[in-house]
């Protein structure tokens, strides 16, 4: 996949489902979250089309509460990698298509929940 650079924070990501998109991502634990009564691991996703370097405004934004994260803050590399993976098979290809067309609307205190186990 095409990395056309990634600012604030955000990592390359190169997880082969959106080959029309240069997508970046990072983590981060919060302890007291706007959308949550308990600490919350979120995951965001910023998206670039590709060939016209359009970076898409904001970022898609996943969570996971502690509940789900085997009670532990802060979370753990095991507790990443597999919100990673959940995202990646249960939902970004969809959300991706959503939020380049301005469907889907994400923040810290909206994010799309992925609690389940």
């Amino acid at each position: 996949m095409t990395c056309m650079g990634h600012t604030n924070d955000f990592q390359h990501f190169d997880c082969k489902i959106a080959e029309a998109f240069d997508l970046g991502i990072k983590m981060r634990d919060d302890p007291a979250p706007p959308c949550h009564s308990e600490p919350v691991l979120y995951l965001y996703v910023s998206v670039t089309e590709i060939p016209s370097g359009n970076h898409l405004e904001g970022s898609i934004v996943y969570a996971r509460s502690r509940t789900f994260l085997g009670n532990r803050y802060p979370s753990s590399t095991d507790d990443r990698e597999r919100l990673k993976s959940d995202v990646i098979l249960l939902r970004l290809a969809n959300d991706i298509r959503q939020f380049s067309d301005g469907t889907l609307k994400t923040s810290d205190k909206n994010p799309i929940f992925m609690n389940h186990t």
